[in-house]
């Protein structure tokens, strides 16, 4: 997972692996109808300590989700973002949570809605003002997403007065990276 953006410095990107079978079980319930999940994440940016939302500095980012599929010339499927958070606080997916969300999913008490995709050879990109859980599904998947799934990466491309880690003088600035880490698919 790729982040792209207004990020605070030294902010980090967790991502944790929701099971196909928990997720199959929320996405069922947002589209009341039957779905194959392709990949589920709980997606995070993780800055001193705490999840920092963009929406709540008025930004959105982009995201890129690579290695879901590379033999496959284009991806089609639809990216369902659920507004509830499914890990444990120290990085895990706290199951119980996950498992009860389908209820609170089908029950309107947690909103999902559909998110817009590009879609590229084994990888998607979407914007995003707020992270949770994000889940890629169609009616038949013929997805491979073995292999790795690279974690935490995000480029900040601008910076500016008007945001609280700007530099103060309007100007933007060159692009900083960082990397976080790697989980296996």
């Amino acid at each position: 997972v790729e982040i792209s953006g207004m990020l605070p410095p030294g902010a980090c990107v967790q991502a944790v692996e929701v099971p196909v079978e928990i997720a199959e079980e929320i996405v069922d319930a947002a589209y009341e109808e039957n779905r194959r999940v392709v990949f589920a994440l709980d997606i995070s940016i993780i800055h001193n300590g705490e999840k920092y939302q963009p929406q709540a500095f008025g930004d959105s980012v982009q995201v890129r989700v690579k290695n879901i599929a590379p033999s496959l010339p284009g991806i089609e499927g639809e990216l369902l973002h659920v507004d509830a958070d499914v890990t444990d606080g120290e990085g895990g997916l706290d199951e119980a949570a996950a498992g009860a969300l389908a209820e609170a999913v089908a029950s309107d008490e947690v909103s999902a809605e559909k998110v817009e995709i590009a879609a590229e050879a084994g990888e998607i990109a979407f914007e995003a003002d707020s992270f949770s859980l994000y889940a890629l599904s169609e009616g038949e998947c013929p997805f491979d997403v073995s292999g790795d799934v690279s974690l935490c990466a995000y480029d900040e491309d601008k910076q500016g007065a008007d945001h609280p880690w700007g530099h103060g003088d309007g100007k933007k600035r060159g692009r900083r990276r960082r990397d976080c880490g790697q989980t296996s698919g």
